[in-house]
């Protein structure tokens, strides 16, 4: 993603994520969570971060099956799974759906 322009911010578990995401000063454009955290499933953070940001465009990645994640997250038009291993663009592509574009003038590197 940073290859495109954007900016990236890194957590290692669920806790540093959901204190990025809640002391965010500017909200994010987007979220990419991996299903298989450490300290809590991804999905678990993915419904702790709608409560902040119920408009979030957000990709869960998942090395299982992706239909029962889609399944849970039904009806939610603001959230996509990708299964991995998934190519470079997988998620730049799922953005994309979700309305998130690459900062103007951004491209490949």
């Amino acid at each position: 993603l940073r290859d495109f322009g954007f900016e990236v911010e890194e957590a290692g578990d669920a806790a540093a994520a959901q204190r990025l995401s809640i002391e965010a000063a500017v909200p994010f454009d987007g979220a990419i969570v991996d299903i298989g955290l450490p300290d809590q499933p991804g999905d678990v953070l993915a419904r702790a971060m709608r409560t902040h940001w119920p408009k979030l465009p957000i990709i869960i990645a998942t090395g299982h099956d992706p239909v029962p994640i889609g399944l849970a997250f039904a009806g939610d038009a603001w959230l996509r799974v990708i299964r991995k291993p998934y190519h470079p663009d997988a998620p730049l592509h799922a953005l994309a759906e979700l309305g998130v574009k690459p900062p103007v003038g951004a491209g490949s590197t």
